[in-house]
């Protein structure tokens, strides 16, 4: 029989309980869609090697999928939803590419998604919600490039974002939302741009912002923090910087006392863009550029400081405190473009700074 079939296949049927009359195809060319259907054995599919088109499998009723062992890439998206008797993706873990989108939605039963780990390629977004009992995403290490959008919303057990450390550039929006359980999010500390929205809603646990310093603020095209109501610590470097320098439109309402509001973050923030020429002329600095040694001197009564270093996204690199008028100091940093900042009783006295080695 025929081992290649050349364009759409679509399973809706209440009427079987599996697929083995399909057990010669090795290839759709086109899309395969199964939904609405009471198949439980997928064992006809044990020759299918790929799928040139999308793969989508909705309201199903199938525990896992164990006979599409032999499966190895999906051309387009793979698209799973609604499907809750589905427990894992068991069946899944020859597949080493998709194309397109990972879209997982709605499988209330879904634990696991270990069989991922052997995905060496994925094309578009990463989109996981409403699976409420999956608890790690460990599966997914090894990516570093999302090209699309990464969303993880719903996961209701979920204890950390572990799996995506490897991450370090998504191409879209980045959305955590509505993971009650999920404490931190340091899973996503190797990012460093997102080019689009950054959206953090509804996560109950969550209390710091710390995991996102990596995150260029000027990748940023909207920035969300919305009713996170542990939410008490947002003042990064980044996240200062972007509101401070008015990178992009925020809302930011309903968290805890500090994350409140835009006025609340930035109130705590480091003296990031600080412009005040007269503030500048009451400290001097020198040799300026730097090899790491640096005197600084100021105008004044004072006897000592502190002495903050940030760098040129706003983040706090080094601090001394009471710092002697004409002490030298010792700048353990890369070299690079930085502020160096004088607390007073009341503002920052600054001058720009240049380290080389």
């Amino acid at each position: 029989g025929c081992a290649v079939i050349e364009g759409y296949v679509n399973i809706d049927t209440r009427n079987a309980s599996n697929v083995d009359s399909l057990i010669q195809i090795t290839l759709i060319q086109g899309d395969l869609q199964m939904s609405e259907n009471n198949i439980t054995d997928l064992t006809g599919f044990a020759n299918l090697t790929g799928i040139y088109g999308n793969a989508w499998f909705s309201e199903n009723s199938f525990s896992s999928f164990h006979g599409m062992d032999s499966l190895g890439f999906v051309g387009g998206t793979l698209g799973i939803s609604e499907s809750y008797g589905l427990n894992s993706l068991d069946g899944l873990q020859n597949l080493t590419l998709i194309g397109g989108d990972l879209d997982l939605e709605d499988n209330s039963n879904l634990v696991n998604i270990d069989a991922l780990s052997g995905l060496d390629s994925l094309g578009g977004s990463l989109l996981l919600e409403d699976l409420p009992r999956l608890q790690h995403l460990d599966a997914l290490l090894g990516r570093e490039i999302i090209y699309g959008a990464l969303v993880v919303d719903g996961l209701d057990s979920l204890l950390n974002l572990n799996g995506l450390l490897s991450i370090q550039h998504v191409e879209s929006t980045l959305k955590i939302k509505k993971n009650m359980l999920l404490p931190t999010l340091e899973g996503l500390a190797n990012i460093q741009s997102i080019n689009g929205e950054l959206i953090l809603a509804q996560n109950d646990a969550l209390t710091s912002l710390t995991g996102i310093d990596s995150i260029s603020p000027t990748s940023i095209t909207d920035l969300t923090l919305l009713n996170n109501e542990n939410l008490n610590s947002c003042s990064l470097g980044n996240i200062c910087s972007y509101l401070t320098n008015n990178i992009g439109p925020a809302t930011i309402e309903l968290n805890a006392e500090g994350c409140n509001t835009e006025n609340e973050i930035t109130d705590a923030c480091a003296p990031v863009g600080i412009n005040d020429m007269a503030a500048e002329a009451t400290i001097e600095i020198y040799p300026n550029p730097s090899a790491g040694e640096l005197t600084i001197q100021w105008l004044g009564s004072k006897e000592t400081h502190d002495v903050i270093l940030i760098d040129s996204w706003g983040r706090e690199s080094m601090r001394f405190n009471n710092v002697a008028n004409g002490s030298v100091l010792d700048l353990d940093v890369a070299p690079g473009f930085y502020t160096l900042a004088l607390k007073t009783a009341h503002e920052f006295s600054t001058q720009k700074l240049q380290v080389l080695r």
